[in-house]
């Protein structure tokens, strides 16, 4: 007989002092990970903790199971944010998210097809996009403002929340309480753009690094680690992730990319072959669509760059 075997009961007697040290066990929520060190908040105090092993990532966001300062489980989550290592392997960011703040501002000017990413990566992992536009004072003066207007109004007629604020005048927790409550919210964008000014403002703490743009209006990175943040008087949580330039494209099917252009979606059925990428076939519905105005020809130019770069990550 293999020693190593586990008999059924063996398991049952596991798996009941398992439920047994979980009905024990405090459940906390993590605020950041450092190595070994989870950093978890529970009731209003955060507590330094190990975890058990082959639990796998633990993320800012993650509720967990704690017992005499160890993380012994997961809770179960209803999102997760993720994107590709320098390998290529898909790397967790943070979980249980509600809304994923993608915040631009004039300078530096953002890119559509960067916002478009960003939302590619709410709609993939099931998390309400925003779109954030920070440092509206330096709009009025800004070579960028018409197309930085025409792209808020592109959002906004497809569905999409848009808010625009600057935190040297206005009272920004006012303004985001309603997504911020109850919430927890994730701030992503290019570096420079005031994630960690807006997070400033909003928590109180003046330890958040922020940085300054350099003479060629490249954001330097500035914040090193995802850590979560509570917000006073909100009964919500924010989580800060580090400066993104890009955000890549992870592994996905030409199917799941269309499906994530929300106006794509009445059209992609309607296509002749099922197998359409809509880029160049014959009876493509989505590509009568842009002929027909019923789809912003920006958008197109936007899935069929992104349909090129996935292409090219998938050989």
């Amino acid at each position: 007989m293999n020693k190593n075997r586990i008999s059924h009961q063996q398991r049952q007697r596991i798996a009941s002092k398992q439920n047994q040290a979980l009905a024990a066990a405090n459940i906390g929520l993590v605020v950041s990970h450092h190595g070994k060190i989870l950093e978890v908040l529970i009731a209003d105090e955060i507590f330094a903790c190990s975890k058990k092993q082959h639990l796998g990532p633990i993320v800012p966001g993650d509720k967990v199971a704690v017992d005499k300062q160890k993380v012994i489980a997961i809770k179960p989550r209803h999102s997760i944010l993720a994107r590709p290592n320098y390998k290529g392997d898909m790397q967790a960011v943070a979980a249980n998210i509600n809304y994923l703040f993608i915040t631009i501002a004039p300078t530096p000017s953002p890119a559509h097809t960067t916002i478009d990413r960003y939302i590619i990566a709410a709609e993939a992992s099931n998390i309400v996009p925003i779109i954030l536009l920070n440092k509206n004072d330096l709009l009025t003066d800004s070579p960028e403002r018409e197309k930085i207007e025409y792209s808020l109004n592109l959002f906004r007629n497809l569905g999409y929340i848009s808010i625009s604020l600057n935190t040297k005048n206005d009272n920004i927790l006012e303004k985001l309480k309603l997504y911020l409550t109850e919430n927890i919210s994730v701030f992503v964008g290019q570096s420079g753009v005031g994630k960690s000014s807006i997070i400033t403002k909003l928590t109180g703490d003046e330890n958040i690094r922020t940085g300054s743009l350099t003479s060629a209006n490249h954001g330097k990175h500035t914040t090193s680690s995802s850590r979560l943040y509570k917000i006073p008087g909100v009964t919500g949580n924010i989580i800060d992730s580090p400066g993104i330039r890009e955000f890549p494209l992870w592994p996905m099917t030409h199917y799941e990319l269309a499906k994530a252009f929300i106006e794509f979606r009445p059209f992609i059925l309607e296509c002749k072959f099922k197998n359409c990428t809509h880029i160049n076939e014959r009876a493509c519905a989505v590509a009568k669509a842009v002929q027909e105005n019923k789809i912003t020809l920006i958008r197109y130019q936007s899935y069929q760059l992104l349909y090129s770069q996935l292409s090219k990550t998938s050989r």
